[in-house]
């Protein structure tokens, strides 16, 4: 059959080119034979020129550190005979590129290649060169050269090779084909970087029976579908594809140029139904979580393991976050993905656990307490966002509990979120809720909270002894995603006190920390978005104050800590992404010393705001009252808006930069 080929191929390829150091056949030799198993199987192995030739770049392309000038990503997918839900697809995946090199950071850059292999795929070609300066000298790849890197995570292993010859000037260019059997068959292709590519192409070839879909994302165009012959063709390229650098408040990686795809017909095997579809998912992930279920004696062990928590008298929301912290605290959530770490009477008694095992206890001990769930499977949005308009099982790389009766989500394999909000990296967009009572799927929105939820409070009361000194009393108070973070610091820190010190005096040099105190710092306090994780503390704070003369200058702008200032050298490309909506408050209440006025009131009157349609999305705003020798600063700033397109930028900068303005602030304490 194919399969048997199948095996026979990458045997083949890995001994003739990987194995041993004095392998019984030589490459070169076997490759023929190799070509031809190739060839019965269906694949057609791509090869280079025969004779290179040096790029000619254009004058905007020579200022470049490099130019990707060739970006080819061919996969040719061959169907097995017998039934692919258990045999898999046959898959070979070429890339080639080429790269002109214009500078040393270029040469680091590219003059090695790395491959990653997953499962039993393995290389069945491999090239590489490197053309001289002047175009007159090729070195090619010596295969005995190249490397291999074991257990590598995310990977079975890497392959490693370096490529000889590389120069300022010169040309880079490799091509390697892989082959493997794919269970799953859906992926993605990033093309863009921060490197400019000239060309790129992305190509599935297929049998007609194999229908294949793909979208392309920022930027990268629609693929075209085409037959020839007995051959199904998808395909897309783009010309001119910039590079793409990091920028502040931005999701580089999901701001990428790609392309996503997958199968979506197989209809060599009487598959009418679409594949890979929101539907199969929500019937596949429910049987993975849940069929451990049906066993008596499963459930015997889960209603034993739940008796001790006492849930009966408790609300829905008590039952939940008792599980919760029963699991999270007793459990220990491991990187292994072995069977055994998903095993409910293994893990209930070794109380060790992966993060899909620590997701089937968890829905375990849920069903049997009758706590209505959803299972909800979305995506980082930070790598790659959620499409809900295609049906890509690529998506699902997160994992969450959604609770319907609270309105709660729960991450099973994270220890310091807790039922509440869900974690801003997975919420502010899409993911598949599904209800494991009818197992079935719906798509809907992961709600990001507002700016109000997620809250920095800062009270700082500011006197002076008879020394002009200043004494500072703080309370740092924080709320939301906020306080699940200090909340993590907390507890990971060993040195608490000194974090305690770097909070409360931010922005100042202090003397004499007094006092301090922390409040609701534990990580079931998490399950309350509205208790605030709280620092407070006195302490002199030396460095606000400075005499000039008979007078003295007061650094108020350094209470609120160093700022983000944002400057922009080149036109903005990437969208703007904050982490989540925040609201920071600040109120400051100083006692003028006797004999003194203050001076420079009128600069503490800001406000800078981002509109919308009529509504203000981000401000900072600050404004005073003086009363007496009593002066009350408060200092407001709220981002409820936190992804906006780059041609917003200049607005939000101002916002950003109104902080910083603040920051740097001096009021003059003028002797009467």
């Amino acid at each position: 059959s194919h399969f048997v080929l199948a095996k026979l191929a990458l045997a083949v390829c890995a001994t003739i080119l990987f194995f041993g150091s004095e392998p019984q056949l030589k490459a070169q030799d076997a490759e023929p034979d190799l070509n031809m198993l190739l060839t019965v199987l269906g694949f057609e192995l791509p090869q280079w020129d025969t004779i290179p030739k040096l790029e000619t770049l254009s004058p905007e392309e020579a200022k470049l550190s490099a130019v990707v000038i060739t970006d080819r990503r061919l996969h040719q997918y061959q169907a097995s005979p017998d039934d692919p839900q258990s045999a898999g697809y046959l898959h070979l995946l070429t890339e080639h590129k080429i790269i002109r090199i214009n500078d040393d950071k270029a040469v680091e850059q590219f003059n090695k290649v790395y491959i990653p292999l997953a499962n039993d795929a393995e290389i069945v070609n491999v090239q590489a060169r490197a053309i001289s300066a002047d175009g007159n000298k090729i070195i090619n790849l010596d295969k005995t050269a190249i490397k291999n890197l074991d257990n590598v995570k995310g990977y079975s292993n890497i392959k490693l090779f370096a490529i000889e010859g590389v120069e300022i000037g010169g040309q880079v260019e490799y091509l390697y084909s892989i082959l493997k059997i794919d269970d799953d068959v859906f992926g993605r292709e990033v093309f863009q970087s921060d490197v400019a590519v000239r060309d790129a192409y992305f190509e599935i070839i297929s049998p007609k029976s194999l229908e294949f879909e793909a979208v392309g994302y920022n930027g990268f165009p629609k693929s075209m579908l085409k037959t020839s012959g007995d051959k199904n063709i998808l395909s897309c390229s783009v010309h001119n594809l910039p590079a793409l650098y990091e920028e502040t408040y931005s999701n580089l990686r999901a701001n990428l140029a790609r392309i996503d795809y997958k199968l979506a017909y197989d209809r060599n095997h009487s598959l009418p139904n679409r594949m890979y579809s929101w539907e199969e998912a929500a019937t596949f992930y429910s049987q993975i979580f849940y069929q451990q279920l049906s066993k008596k004696e499963i459930r015997k062990e889960i209603s034993k393991t739940l008796k001790p928590l006492k849930l009966k008298k408790l609300s829905v929301a008590q039952k939940i976050s008792a599980i919760e912290n029963y699991l999270k605290d007793n459990f220990v959530v491991t990187d292994a993905a072995g069977p055994e770490f998903a095993r409910i009477e293994n893990m209930l008694d070794k109380k060790t656990t992966s993060e899909i095992g620590m997701t089937v206890l968890m829905v375990a001990l849920l069903s049997e307490a009758n706590i209505t769930h959803n299972i909800v499977l979305t995506s980082n949005r930070t790598e790659y966002r959620f499409d809900k308009n295609f049906d890509n099982w690529g998506n699902f790389t997160e994992i969450l509990l959604f609770f319907p009766e609270t309105k709660q989500f729960i991450i099973p394999s994270l220890v310091h979120f807790r039922a509440g909000i869900a974690p801003y990296h997975l919420a502010g967009q899409f993911g598949l809720y599904i209800d494991p009572k009818t197992h079935k799927g719906q798509v809907m929105e992961i709600p990001m909270p507002k700016a109000a939820a997620t809250n920095n409070t800062i009270d700082a009361k500011i006197n002076f002894d008879a020394n002009m000194n200043p004494k500072a009393n703080i309370i740092h108070s924080f709320t939301g995603y906020r306080a699940m973070e200090y909340r993590v610091i907390y507890q990971m820190q060993p040195e608490k006190e000194e974090l305690m010190k770097e909070i409360l005096t931010s922005g100042m040099k202090s003397q004499n920390l007094r006092n301090t105190q922390v409040k609701n710092y534990q990580f079931a306090d998490n399950a309350k978005p509205d208790l605030p994780f709280t620092v407070s503390g006195e302490f002199d704070a030396t460095d606000l104050i400075e005499k000039a003369g008979n007078n003295f200058l007061f650094k108020i702008g350094n209470i609120i800590g160093p700022q983000t200032e944002l400057y922009q050298e080149h036109e903005r490309q990437n969208p703007i992404d904050m982490q989540y909506p925040v609201d920071y408050k600040r109120i400051i209440t100083i006692e003028i010393p006797q004999g003194y006025v203050v001076k420079g009131l009128d600069d503490l009157k800001i406000d800078i705001y981002q509109d919308e349609k009529g509504q203000k999305i981000n401000r900072f705003i600050s404004d005073y009252k003086l009363e007496g020798n009593k002066l009350t600063v408060t200092a407001n700033e709220f981002y409820d808006k936190i992804s906006m397109p780059a041609k917003d930028y200049e607005a939000f900068r101002a916002v950003i930069n109104a902080a910083a303005d603040f920051n740097k602030l001096v009021l003059v304490f003028e002797k009467k």
